[in-house]
């Protein structure tokens, strides 16, 4: 995988432990991000530091998922920590082959990652039901007419939000961690053990993820 990296156990604490993988943002996004040139997280510190290092680097995925079975209780793999499976602003056909030849592979390994690029995706052949049961892509969603035409083409998505006051829409359900952060609770839950996002059971359910600044709710908000 090239203008990749990866390391096997992370210790952040929304995921919990689970390996990540990183590519290069701009080079491997498609142009159409909203959050390029506005707001993208992966070029802030500390996530732009492992986005700089991937530019270089070739990511061996199969020795990769290799070294977390054996340091990673979770076996969880979250892709796209930054950057998305795009190269020069076409589907990376070759990154995306690879992904889901290591889920086959290794079924006792759970991947799962995001893409702004979701149609694009599609029609290159890449839908969802040509995944393994334990590799989810969400499709990233900006608008009602995204995460419409998202399900409408079979995609799990996952979008933000950034009023309060607005309740999750029929099939969606907001992210416990970020409802707790946004009351100025503690989590009581991590990625890792929520698993809304990828585990089969929940099939069909897309995820909220609400705009928490600072960890405090906003004054006014629900």
């Amino acid at each position: 995988m090239k203008g990749t990296s990866g390391i096997t156990l992370s210790d952040n604490r929304k995921t919990g432990p689970m390996a990540n993988v990183y590519r290069t943002v701009g080079v491997t996004c498609p142009s159409s991000c909203p959050l390029l040139e506005r707001g993208c997280y992966a070029k802030r510190w500390p996530v732009a530091l492992h986005s700089k290092r991937a530019q270089e680097n070739t990511l061996d995925f199969k020795a990769f998922l290799s070294r977390v079975r054996k340091e990673n209780p979770s076996k969880i793999v979250r892709l796209n920590v930054s950057g998305d499976v795009f190269l020069n602003d076409e589907v990376d056909t070759e990154f995306l082959n690879e992904l889901i030849d290591g889920a086959k592979n290794n079924p006792d390994i759970t991947i799962y990652g995001y893409t702004h690029g979701f149609e694009k995706v599609h029609q290159a052949g890449f839908t969802p039901d040509k995944f393994p049961d334990n590799l989810t892509l969400l499709a990233s969603v900006d608008s009602e007419e995204e995460a419409a035409k998202a399900k409408s083409l079979g995609w799990k998505y996952a979008r933000v939000e950034r009023d309060y006051d607005k309740k999750a829409g029929k099939d969606e359900v907001l992210c416990p961690i970020d409802a707790a952060k946004a009351k100025g609770k503690e989590p009581k839950t991590t990625c890792a053990t929520c698993k809304l996002c990828f585990d089969k059971r929940y099939e069909g359910i897309n995820i909220v993820f609400q705009y928490v600044k600072g960890g405090r709710k906003k004054k006014g908000g629900a």
